[in-house]
């Protein structure tokens, strides 16, 4: 989602994007480190992910996705002062949570206080799931490079070594069973990484009149 965001704002750097696409991902870690929200390892779960989400309403409900949306993007607004480059940053964060409805298995929360869990349980099916997640990947990659050509930027070589990455980290979650909430939380710092490899990519490119930022 953040690839095919660059259309919509070409100017907005992918590390700014991967921040916000990820930002519901990223917060949860801390939240389960300082007890805010807890999971469960459960191995009778088939499928992907056999993680028991018993309490994620701070980070992952739709009402709160909204207010961490807007916190992002005022936080990018105060920064750069680009209105239309918030708004974009906002809206990813809450179409997070519309991808996470599909995958999750129920237990996706609409409100911050609990009550309406929703999920279609995609994740049930490892097959679907890989099938969904890299068809995905594979229509943001394309619509990340006609934006790109569109703008007569050029793709750079960081960009496929960023796509590998995250190809990687997105089968090895698929295939892999954590075996702790400490493997959880690992899983979910290592996300963190993403945000200096879209800056990376996106750093000063010399094709354009000033640095996309």
């Amino acid at each position: 989602m953040a690839l095919l965001a660059k259309k919509l704002e070409p100017k907005l750097s992918l590390g700014w994007l991967f921040c916000a696409a990820l930002w519901l991902d990223l917060i949860w870690p801390f939240f389960l480190l300082i007890g805010v929200e807890s999971m469960d390892i459960d191995s009778s779960i088939q499928g992907v992910w056999p993680v028991r989400m018993d309490d994620i309403a701070y980070s992952h409900s739709l009402i709160m996705a909204c207010v961490w949306g807007g916190l992002v993007g005022a936080g990018y607004y105060l920064r750069r002062r680009r209105g239309f480059g918030a708004v974009v940053l906002a809206g990813l964060v809450v179409v997070h949570w519309g991808v996470d409805m599909v995958f999750h298995r129920h237990d996706l929360p609409v409100f911050p206080w609990g009550g309406w869990p929703v999920g279609w349980g995609v994740w049930d099916s490892t097959n679907l799931t890989i099938a969904i997640q890299f068809a995905m990947l594979g229509v943001g990659i394309m619509g990340y490079m006609w934006t790109v050509r569109s703008e007569y930027l050029r793709v750079k070589p960081q960009f496929w070594f960023a796509m590998v990455v995250i190809a990687g980290l997105g089968l090895g979650a698929m295939i892999t069973t954590p075996q702790s909430q400490e493997e959880v939380i690992d899983a979910g710092l290592v996300l963190w990484l993403m945000i200096p490899l879209g800056f990376w990519i996106d750093h000063k490119r010399p094709e354009t009149y000033e640095a996309i930022r």
